[in-house]
């Protein structure tokens, strides 16, 4: 389980978790053939690492990129990571401060298309003998409620174009009756299983978590390993992955429908896997008719989207997987192009991602064949990235006399349903520290540098974990503390008002809304 630190509810930490994505509209980026003479390079396979080339030897405007970095800095959007990839070398990477290149990233509900990708793999080493198979006879050993005759006709095929006719509600964030059921559940299959039926199988599609749990269910059974352990067998090892974490229900069942974790670079590697139809170095990976069937449109989506085997499809030849926060692979085969974000975005913003490739980067891939160099669009790219991924300190204002007052008090708190334990600060010299407890984290206090001059300061906290904290004072007795745990998409805001003896927390989930407010008082 994730590190969850001055978090301010209980049900945050459930979203950062699994909260998914909603349906929403989804801008279609061209992906028609640019014309060229000259054919496409011989891909490199970056199964021990990617290769990195100037956007301009690739056919790409480095311009143009640069112009997408300025629109992402105007949105202050809470962007984690960018990578552009063309004819299989990276042009473009980007890992903005403070998130750290080597750790892995919640993938939210990206989960969902690689175990679509795993159940290709396990109809072809036999596992399953194919999507038309029933959903029940999977679990002839269970009893399952609401068992009619929709529920007996229920296949692979309708889980894995979210037609299963299964009554489920999942919106994002406030409103997800049937998730939060789910994940308070021992078994999250045997809840899902036991949903009553609202529509006909394979007529009415219902974007949920529920499905592709029912499909890790079935992974896991067929195979006799845990979905992770076929994951890494079967998918992972054969492209060089191994950073990998998989979060598991509490049966030991691997979540379905988020929970996976993997580097940006690794995200990117399976995005060019299905570029080239599931083929991966010459070697089959991924069926290439299941590639097909997967990003072919099966149903309509919604506003104008179409949605295959848990893939997104445009109708313009594109497709991705996508995940609540802007977590994105996106796979433009017309331009031999693969587009990765990770983030930490609103819902209402959720489709900026789509919007930048729309706007920036697919027109930036000018042409198939190399362009001339542009040393000066390469430079002023490079500065982009360098604004992003090492912000300039701003100058820290005079504190207000409550810091000394505060500095170096320890405040107590109650039982809470966040862990919080102990809190102190110290300001000394334009800079400050947080010393704090957290039962969600450990017996021990932790100390982290928290940056006054608007530049995250990184703390390492336990093995590959890493916290970063920023904060001002917004008048003369409230601190605002921003917290971001690397590798996770939400970002926490907490509001610390002091008077007298007590402390007043009101915190809020910047990504999702969620609020809550709790205090403490001084130590005596």
């Amino acid at each position: 389980m994730k590190i969850k630190l001055l978090s301010v509810l209980s049900l945050l930490a459930l979203v950062s978790c699994v909260a998914s994505p909603t349906a929403t509209s989804m801008p279609s980026p061209t992906s028609t053939p640019l014309p060229t003479s000259t054919p496409i390079p011989t891909p490199c396979w970056p199964t021990e690492g990617w290769k990195t080339s100037s956007p301009e030897q690739q056919g790409v405007d480095s311009e143009q990129l640069a112009k997408m970095f300025d629109a992402i800095q105007q949105k202050n959007a809470n962007i984690h990571s960018l990578l552009v990839i063309r004819h299989g070398c990276i042009v473009a990477e980007a890992y903005f401060h403070p998130y750290p290149a080597e750790i892995p990233h919640e993938l939210q509900s990206v989960t969902k298309s690689v175990v679509s990708a795993l159940v290709g793999i396990a109809i072809q080493e036999g596992y399953i003998d194919g999507v038309g198979h029933k959903v029940v006879d999977f679990f002839s050993d269970r009893t399952i409620a609401n068992n009619d005759a929709r529920k007996q006709k229920m296949t692979l095929k309708d889980l894995l174009t979210m037609t299963s006719g299964l009554g489920w509600i999942e919106e994002s964030p406030l409103n997800m009756p049937s998730l939060s059921q789910m994940v308070s559940q021992k078994d999250w299959a045997q809840y899902v299983l036991d949903r009553p039926m609202v529509a006909d199988p394979g007529t009415t599609f219902n974007y949920g978590s529920g499905g592709p749990q029912l499909l890790s269910a079935i992974l896991q059974k067929t195979a006799g390993m845990s979905t992770l352990a076929f994951a890494q067998k079967s998918l992972f090892k054969r492209l060089g992955i191994s950073n990998v974490s998989w979060q598991a229900d509490p049966s030991g069942i691997t979540a379905g429908g988020w929970g996976l974790q993997l580097t940006p670079r690794d995200m990117a590697k399976l995005g060019y896997l299905y570029l080239h139809d599931g083929v991966w170095d010459g070697q089959p990976v991924v069926p290439a008719a299941w590639v097909k069937a997967s990003t072919t449109k099966y149903i309509d989506a919604s506003n104008g989207q179409d949605y295959g085997y848990l893939w997104w499809v445009q109708r313009t030849g594109s497709f991705g997987a996508r995940g609540h926060g802007g977590q994105y692979i996106l796979v433009f085969p017309g331009q031999d192009m693969i587009v990765v974000f990770t983030g930490g975005i609103s819902d209402p913003n959720i489709d900026l991602p789509l919007q930048w490739a729309q706007s920036f980067i697919v027109p930036a891939a000018q042409s198939l064949a190399p362009l001339p160099a542009n040393p000066a669009g390469v430079a002023r790219l490079q500065a982009s990235i360098q604004a992003v991924e090492q912000p300039q300190p701003k100058p820290v204002p005079p504190l207000p006399v409550i810091a000394k007052t505060i500095s170096g008090k320890t405040y107590v708190f109650e039982s809470n349903p966040i862990g919080a334990q102990t809190l102190s600060f110290t300001f000394e010299g334009g800079r400050a520290w947080s010393t704090f407890q957290n039962s969600n984290i450990g017996s021990n206090p932790i100390t982290a540098e928290v940056g006054l001059d608007d530049v995250f300061r990184i703390t390492p906290a336990g093995p590959g974990g890493l916290l970063a904290f920023k904060g001002f004072w917004q008048d003369e007795k409230t601190f605002v503390l921003y917290q971001q745990i690397a590798g996770q998409a939400e970002r926490m805001m907490a509001k610390m008002t002091f008077e007298g003896d007590t402390v007043t927390i009101q915190g809020e989930a910047l990504m999702d809304g969620l609020s809550g407010e709790f205090s403490g008082k001084l130590q005596k």
